[in-house]
């Protein structure tokens, strides 16, 4: 009877999701999974409760995930592995959903400003841009907003092509990496970002077609490199560290997808290479997470 007792107090517990919310928070997502973004207008989605709990309804825990990833989502909060299926941690959905839905807020707001007749075109705007990023990292931490909504405006160029996007992120995490944890964090998550389109299968094959897939993993790679053996360089937390190097860890799974093997090794020495410049400054705290990561790669490759 005590199980009967415990199954009506969750009852109890569980609040249904209001259709008003629900409503609101998939008309400022698009109708459009966090993670696919545009790739996945038309995708048939729900609104997940990003740490589990349907009865936690407020709006910072609801994200609108696709059902692959939504499934993706609740593997993610079990312990244990789960065959071969993928695992999509909260921190991860938590990410992708401010990502998003920063994004569709900068995206309505460069359309007004490009329907003024303001804009100055995509790459006027690009260097402009890239300008106004590097004059943020050099004021004080409590302005790596401003960096942000730069870096992201960036993203948001429609004529300008990914190596261009990613070219320009490098050329501020050069810059960042000297003095700023949260920056450096910024910069890798929108580096990335350039690769999230291939989550669609037929793009990565249209991208391998046109000899452009390869050559953008590898200058993802040797970019990450660089800002990961800078960021041990000039200091940057433990928690930092640990994002660049799973970031290369990412680069490096999609690369074997698609047999990429240059990528690979441009993964593994940035990895040494990080590894090695933590022994050489005594940064014992990051040498254990470098390690694991070095592992993990060459175990991968098995």
């Amino acid at each position: 009877m005590a199980g009967e007792s415990e199954r009506k107090k969750v009852t109890r517990m569980r609040q249904k999701l209001p259709s008003s919310l629900e409503r609101q928070l998939l008309v400022k997502n698009r109708h459009c999974c966090c993670i696919c973004q545009n790739d996945g207008l038309g995708k048939e989605v729900e609104v997940h409760h990003i740490d589990g709990s349907n009865s936690n309804n407020i709006e910072s825990n609801l994200a609108v995930l696709c059902l692959v990833h939504a499934s993706q989502a609740d593997a993610g909060l079990k312990k244990g592995k789960l065959g071969a299926g993928k695992k999509l941690k909260p921190d991860a959905v938590r990410q992708y959903k401010k990502i998003w839905e920063r994004r569709i807020e900068l995206d309505l707001q460069h359309r007004k400003k490009t329907q003024r007749g303001s804009n100055m075109g995509d790459r006027g705007e690009l260097k402009r841009l890239k300008r106004e990023a590097l004059a943020a990292t050099r004021r004080r931490p409590e302005d790596m907003a401003m960096f942000e909504q730069k870096v992201i405006e960036i993203d948001l160029l429609d004529d300008i092509s990914r190596d261009n996007k990613v070219s320009a992120f490098h050329e501020l995490g050069q810059e960042v990496s000297l003095n700023s944890d949260r920056g450096t964090v910024i910069l890798t998550e929108h580096i990335l970002w350039q690769l999230a389109a291939w989550d669609s299968p037929s793009i990565v094959t249209e991208l391998i077609k046109i000899g452009t897939a390869i050559g953008l993993l590898r200058y993802i790679a040797e970019i990450l490199w660089d800002i990961g053996v800078g960021g041990v360089e000039y200091g940057r937390g433990k928690d930092v560290i640990r994002m660049v190097a799973n970031a290369i860890l990412e680069v490096s799974e999609k690369a074997q997808m698609i047999n990429a093997h240059d990528a690979v090794v441009i993964c593994r020495k940035g990895l040494d290479s990080m590894l090695a410049a933590a022994h050489k400054d005594k940064r014992v705290h990051v040498v254990g997470l470098l390690e694991h990561a070095v592992t993990s790669l060459a175990e991968s490759r098995l």
